[in-house]
């Protein structure tokens, strides 16, 4: 994919088709709900925002009135998340093979990595991600995904600094969504909402 890219026999790459042709693992075929949203746990954003994993569970109240499913991921270092929504959640860990049933309508995927990270955005309903990789992955999917897009803004060069990356790097497709969140988590959500009625 990177040669076809950049390829100087391409005269057009811009309109370039990003599709992965490798389908779902047998593990997602077995543990994976036909119908779900898709949440990524960014730990450093989250405690950024002083909303830390009881941010993250205010959150998951509000999808799961929206939805029966929820799937979750978070970034891959091994930290006390890692158990913490393993007690807690149904939990897939993609190491150790090994599926934990906590009787939840959320799926905690453990460990989870490269095709199968691509295959859950891929097949998920609607993405909920801090601006990122998981975002991105939305946008090539063109799944409808709300974008968490947090700033720090302390003068007028971050602010400016802010707005020049959002409008470089902000998609523009059908489905896609943004919030510039806040600390305060309830009114986060009540942005969140709008997004999640117009696309759920």
């Amino acid at each position: 994919m990177q040669l076809e890219l950049v390829s100087k026999n391409k005269v057009d790459n811009v309109n370039f088709n990003f599709k992965l042709g490798i389908s779902k693992s047998d593990k997602l075929k077995k543990y994976l709900p036909n119908d779900y949203l898709y949440i990524h746990y960014k730990k450093f954003f989250f405690e950024e925002l002083s909303w830390g994993v009881k941010g993250l569970e205010s959150i998951l109240v509000e999808l799961k009135r929206r939805n029966l499913n929820i799937v979750l991921t978070k970034d891959i270092e091994i930290d006390e998340n890692n158990t913490v929504f393993r007690d807690k959640y149904n939990t897939y860990d993609f190491k150790t093979d090994k599926f934990y049933d906590n009787a939840s309508n959320i799926l905690f995927l453990d460990n989870i990595s490269g095709v199968d990270l691509y295959n859950v955005v891929k097949y998920s309903k609607k993405v909920i991600a801090i601006h990122g990789m998981i975002t991105n992955l939305a946008y090539l999917c063109k799944k409808p995904v709300l974008d968490l897009f947090h700033c720090v803004i302390r003068n007028k060069d971050d602010y400016h600094s802010y707005k020049n990356a959002f409008y470089e790097f902000k998609p523009n497709y059908p489905g896609y969504d943004f919030i510039i969140p806040s600390k305060n988590i309830e009114k986060t959500i009540k942005k969140m909402k709008f997004s999640l009625i117009e696309n759920i």
